[in-house]
C-alpha cells in the first residue's frame, strides 16, 4: 500500500510542474505577440510618426505615447494625446492612416470596466 506523504509529494511535484509549465508559456505567448506586431508593422502603409500626426490632428493636441495593438486581429496604432477635452486615446489604420476611433481615456476606462463585468 502507498504511503500518504509519498502520494502528498507526488502530487505536490506534479502541481508545481503543471505551474511551471503555465509560467513557461507566458514568454511564449508574450514572443508569438511579438512576432505578430513585428510582421504587422512590416506590412503597415502607415509609420508610427504618420500615425502620431494625424491623431494630433485629428484631437488638436500633442501625443503623450504611441504603440501599435492587435484590435480584433487587425494591426491598429493607438496613440493617447492631450487635448482640451482631456487625454484622447486615438486609434488609426496602419494601412490608410484613417482615424478608426477617438475617445476621452475616461470613457474608455468605464468601457473597459463594463466589459470586464459581462
Amino acid at each position: 500500500m502507498l504511503n500518504k506523504s509519498w502520494i502528498v509529494a507526488v502530487l505536490g511535484a506534479l502541481t508545481l510542474s503543471g505551474a511551471g509549465i503555465v509560467y513557461a508559456s507566458q514568454p511564449d505567448r508574450e514572443a508569438q505577440e511579438d512576432r505578430q506586431e513585428i510582421a504587422a508593422l512590416q506590412q503597415a502603409r502607415v509609420g508610427l510618426a504618420q500615425a502620431v500626426n494625424a491623431a494630433e490632428q485629428h484631437v488638436r493636441g500633442k501625443a503623450l505615447a504611441a504603440e501599435l495593438e492587435m484590435e480584433k486581429g487587425k494591426p491598429v496604432y493607438e496613440v493617447e494625446v492631450a487635448s482640451a477635452r482631456g487625454v484622447m486615446a486615438v486609434e488609426v489604420d496602419t494601412q490608410t492612416g484613417n482615424i478608426l476611433k477617438a475617445v476621452s481615456e475616461a470613457d474608455e476606462e468605464k468601457a473597459e470596466s463594463h466589459d470586464d463585468k459581462d
